[in-house]
């Protein structure tokens, strides 16, 4: 007999992702609006370049943690053990900022010594808003865990805006530069993560119970093993993200960066984060499904799942790329400015690439479910040195041609090792 309690629940959850989703998408597109009407193409290249310090903070030291949170919140409830969860992750977010803050600041003494006195400011303000940004991700993983959609929504869509608001404003007090946006972008993180960290000592209360050492250190090790996993394979996917724009660098220009820079935000990056409104919302039902990945019977649930998530993901990017190969000028029309129009044609491609790497995501997800980061470690290697090579090697010989072509070989090599990870048998699941 079908609960409508709880499909009018799961129906107001989804529509909540929905709604703050969209709503971060939007802001996202018309941020690249306000950018590019205010930042030359070279200067929009310098931005992104700088950008890569935020995804080198992301994918190297944080990622692993991030996903530990967010995965060991649904073990903690059910084991009633929410305080040493707590403790644990608190602690994990302490070490990792440390490591930040000592190799920034290593960083930026060398940025001195050599005088690149025009790095220096875009630099600390990059690493600001890295370790804000990773903050408030961390709040944000703990209530979509939770199943707090409400507030995950509300803080997408503030942030997405407030960005727009605040670019807009520093831009015209202070001048279009790369220093001013990125400044922009971390006082807006900031604002942000202050209401996060109100709201969540509302539904998270200190407790009166207090962990024990015993406890603790036990909690630790279990959330650091799981995220070990991406620590190791974190490097070479950052790597892969940023040789696209550094080879164009090399062997190019930085108004081809800026170009293609446009092109990665209005092509794969939406796509991805369409698909991070499905992840969204099937992330806490997936680790609620699979608890502490001990049982048979709820992991089998959970693969079949996945499965289904990941072949949905197929189809639209088919139709993605279908409706991008149609409307590519009109988007370019619409979304950015009249300077970066030429590269419009790559628009289906890259969309393309965007939908690949988002289906092989939900494979992910199932593994990420089962406890099985380890299982992945040689896949995102592999995968991330492979795209890596052939960003050098396409920016070298073909240029802008050569990256998309890269960008799109990463893609397929990721999504076909994602799925046959998630076929394979291993224990807890009969195919």
């Amino acid at each position: 007999m079908v609960d409508f309690r709880k499909v009018r629940a799961t129906a107001r959850e989804g529509a909540w992702v929905v709604l703050g989703q969209a709503a971060s998408i939007l802001g996202s597109l018309f941020l690249v609006r306000t950018l590019t009407e205010h930042l030359g193409t070279a200067q929009y290249g310098e931005l992104s370049l700088g950008l890569t310090v935020v995804s080198l903070v992301n994918q190297v030291v944080m990622a692993g943690i991030l996903a530990t949170i967010t995965r060991h919140y649904a073990i903690a409830m059910e084991e009633r053990s929410f305080p040493l969860y707590r403790a644990a992750a608190g602690s994990l977010m302490q070490r990792a900022t440390l490591v930040v803050v000592v190799v920034g600041g290593l960083v930026l003494v060398g940025l001195v010594a050599s005088r690149r006195w025009q790095y220096i400011l875009l630099t600390l303000g990059a690493l600001v808003y890295a370790l804000l940004s990773t903050y408030n991700a961390a709040f944000n993983g703990i209530q979509n865990a939770s199943r707090r959609r409400a507030s995950v929504a509300f803080h997408g869509a503030l942030d997405a805006w407030l960005k727009i608001a605040l670019v807009v404003l520093a831009v015209r007090v202070l001048g279009g530069s790369s220093q001013v946006v990125v400044s922009a972008y971390a006082a807006a993180s900031l604002v942000v993560l202050a209401s996060q960290f109100r709201q969540f000592r509302q539904t998270h209360p200190l407790q009166d119970e207090q962990p024990t050492r015993d406890g603790f250190a036990y909690w630790r090790k279990r959330m650091r093993d799981f995220s070990m996993p991406f620590a190791i394979w974190g490097g070479f996917t950052w790597a892969q993200q940023v040789t696209d724009k550094w080879s164009l660098l090399a062997f190019g220009t930085v108004d081809e960066v800026g170009r293609y820079a446009v092109l990665y935000q209005l092509g794969y990056s939406p796509v991805v984060v369409i698909g991070g409104v499905l992840m969204l919302f099937l992330s806490p039902i997936f680790f609620q499904r699979s608890g502490n990945a001990s049982d048979a019977s709820r992991n089998r649930s959970v693969h079949h799942l996945g499965w289904r998530v990941a072949l949905a993901s197929l189809m639209f990017t088919v139709l993605a790329s279908g409706a991008a190969w149609a409307f590519h000028e009109l988007i370019f029309r619409t979304f950015v400015a009249a300077s970066f129009s030429e590269v419009s044609g790559y628009l289906p491609l890259v969309v393309a690439a965007g939908g690949l790497f988002t289906s092989g995501q939900f494979f992910a997800l199932k593994l990420y479910s089962e406890l099985q980061s380890k299982r992945m470690v040689l896949a995102n290697t592999v995968s991330a040195s492979a795209g890596v090579a052939m960003n050098v090697i396409g920016a070298w010989l073909f240029g802008l041609n050569g990256v998309v072509g890269a960008l799109i070989g990463y893609a397929l090599i990721y999504f076909l090792w994602m799925a046959w990870l998630a076929t394979h048998r291993h224990e807890g699941v009969s195919l």
